[in-house]
């Protein structure tokens, strides 16, 4: 895995931040993180690019984030959005896709408690604003629900 702090440029990043904390923009309901299990928390989703084409006007601001990542072709563009909870909840253990040589790289778009954990190894990553984390998409991992702030929002770029 590969964690990177401050990897977004402060323009594009507050640019970017403004718009998914905006009111207006939009956030669509998701109950569960897998489809296999019972569902385990609710969260939002706002799609960004998906089924091979842009999903929303503001793409352009993802764009200059693809290429620093040296995406070849991106699968899916996700925003994600959870609320505060009173204890921390875990998500489901999952994958993104299950291609081989994809990538999976989430950006944090503000510093909380709600890490995201994998797995195989163990690891612990804290949400900390304008960090990249970078891994190979058969990583399994999942969301912790942060205690401390109202919203948790990270990107998950997901691609080859």
């Amino acid at each position: 895995m590969n964690e990177q702090k401050n990897f977004v440029e402060s323009s594009l990043f507050n640019n970017l931040k403004n718009y998914l904390f905006d009111l207006s923009t939009p956030w669509y309901r998701q109950i569960g993180t897998t489809r296999d299990d019972a569902p385990d928390m609710i969260w939002f989703s706002h799609c960004f690019y998906n089924y091979a084409r842009p999903d929303c006007q503001a793409y352009e601001l993802i764009i200059p984030i693809l290429d620093k990542l040296g995406s070849r072709a991106p699968l899916r563009v996700q925003a994600n959005l959870v609320r505060k909870t009173v204890e921390p909840i875990r998500s489901h253990w999952h994958t993104d896709f299950e291609y081989k040589d994809s990538f999976t790289s989430i950006l944090y778009m503000n510093t909380c408690n709600g890490p995201t954990v994998f797995k195989s190894d163990n690891i612990k990553v804290m949400a900390e604003e304008n960090k990249m984390i970078t891994f190979n998409t058969s990583n399994e991992h999942a969301g912790i629900t942060q205690t401390d702030v109202e919203e948790r929002i990270v990107i998950n770029f997901n691609y080859f």
